[in-house]
């Protein structure tokens, strides 16, 4: 897990049912343990939320959201390294679009499509994302589409806000999202695009405000 550690955010964890429970670094109720063991027994994820460090053992911070059906229902929790079974990227955008609402797939083929062009590779989380996992519905009227970039380049950077940019303008649907940097700090796009000289980021760290300019300096190192 520690070539995937400065990506953690977001990332989709499964763990191994037979001892997930004993690895537990925070305390759960008997109730919130049972809907956990129900749900990984059906082979379903966790989405990372990140690590923390403590002795002697370094701990995964986990999430997992229920569907409306379920009243919304988030538990948070952490476990010790070796509950983890596997971590893997979140789903990439083309990978969902299958499972989206009809309206908001002619919209996301076409930024796909575009960001195919540009070198560019969008990845999901939140609601689409959890659809796609489970099979499971959790988009309503009011969700939002939750996107996530991993730019390589200060190009891909400022090329992937501006197809997000215009993309949005010719969408109903609301388009949240993230750029996650090399080192694993993540920024809102919105946030990015409005070229403030300070955004707020979070990260392995926590949450903080950096620099345009800090930032920009994780492509040349």
């Amino acid at each position: 897990m520690a070539e995937t550690e400065r990506s953690l955010r977001h990332a989709i964890v499964r763990v191994d049912g037979a001892n997930w429970v004993e690895a537990l670094t925070t305390p759960l109720d008997r109730e919130a343990t049972s809907l956990l063991r129900a749900w990984f027994d059906l082979g379903r994820p966790a989405v990372a939320r990140g690590t923390t460090g403590r002795s002697p053992r370094v701990s995964v911070s986990l999430g997992v959201a229920f569907p409306p059906s379920r009243g919304r229902l988030r538990l948070a929790f952490s476990v010790g390294r070796e509950a983890i079974r596997s971590v893997d990227p979140p789903p990439r955008l083309r990978a969902v679009i299958g499972c989206a609402p009809a309206d908001w797939r002619q919209g996301l083929t076409r930024l796909e499509q575009e960001a195919q062009l540009k070198g560019l590779s969008f990845h999901t989380f939140g609601s689409l994302a959890w659809q796609f996992l489970t099979t499971m519905s959790y988009i309503t009227a009011r969700s939002d589409i939750d996107l996530l970039l991993y730019p390589r380049t200060e190009a891909a950077l400022e090329d992937g806000v501006a197809l997000l940019r215009t993309w949005q303008a010719s969408q109903e649907v609301h388009a949240d999202g993230e750029i996650v940097l090399p080192d694993g700090r993540a920024v809102a796009w919105r946030e990015w695009d409005q070229r403030a000289s300070l955004v707020l980021t979070k990260g392995p760290d926590g949450v903080a405000l950096a620099s345009r300019r800090e930032l920009l300096g994780v492509f040349a190192s």
